[in-house]
């Protein structure tokens, strides 16, 4: 998930931002467990299309924090920013800027 959770956390808390992505990562897992269980327990899953998001998921939780430490906050705030705009030109939603 990326989105305006992220752009707010990443970009408007003022908190480092090390310690700003840790709370986001936070929140963000224990609403994806949620809503994993009731996909789980309320409809079908397609079972092939999980393996590869498990790996996405498991290669970003490992390798996210060690980028959050080591890039400069500006560029990763920069970055968060463009990548939400992305998304939601993508999904059909018009940025208000």
């Amino acid at each position: 998930m990326f989105g305006l959770p992220d752009v707010v956390t990443l970009v408007l808390v003022d908190q480092r931002l090390p310690r700003a992505n840790a709370a986001k990562n936070m929140l963000l897992g224990a609403s994806t467990v949620l809503a994993a269980a009731i996909y789980i327990i309320g409809g079908p899953v397609d079972w092939f299309a999980v393996v590869p998001l498990a790996v996405g998921l498991f290669a970003g939780s490992l390798g996210g924090p060690i980028i959050a430490g080591h890039a400069p906050a500006h560029l990763l705030r920069l970055a968060v920013a463009a990548l939400g705009l992305v998304l939601a030109w993508n999904s059909g939603c018009t940025p208000l800027i």
